[in-house]
């Protein structure tokens, strides 16, 4: 591919050898804004993935009478990089805001629970079979019946 009309008219046409092409010809320019505006290597990486993705999926919006290719191309990873910055910004206030909620504690388990809790098992222990009827310990075991 040799100009920017032939990437278009590819692009346009589904074809997605120019779609690599495009990538092989902009995708540096689109990490330099990517990493320009980003802390994050990784980050800048995955707006590269995310902008030639929407190139691809919106390439019908493209009206080169607007602007180069490139120009388009660096629009999107522009908007991808803002959004990722304000994803990265909601997850540190949501981090802190759960940082900054006091642990529970746990009150120990009374001693009269306790033993509460085994005289019950023990007397449910001791209670005849009944036809349809399965008391706590006597045969269903699987998770969510309650006779764990």
């Amino acid at each position: 591919m040799d100009s920017d009309d032939e990437l278009t008219a590819g692009l346009r046409d589904g074809d997605e050898k120019v779609l690599r092409a495009a990538y092989d010809r902009y995708g540096a320019a689109v990490l330099y804004l990517a990493q320009r505006m980003l802390s994050s290597r990784a980050d800048a990486e995955d707006v590269v993935q995310l902008t030639f993705v929407a190139a691809w999926t919106g390439r019908d919006g493209y009206d080169p009478r607007r602007g180069t290719l490139l120009a388009w191309l660096l629009g999107i990873a522009r908007r991808k990089a803002i959004d990722r910055m304000r994803s990265a910004s909601r997850d540190e206030r949501l981090t802190g805001i759960v940082r900054a909620q006091p642990v529970p504690q746990q009150e120990p388990e009374r001693p009269e629970g306790i033993v509460d809790r085994l005289v019950v098992a023990d007397e449910l222990g001791r209670l005849p079979a009944r036809p349809g009827i399965v008391a706590p310990g006597r045969g269903d075991r699987r998770p969510g019946s309650g006779c764990e």
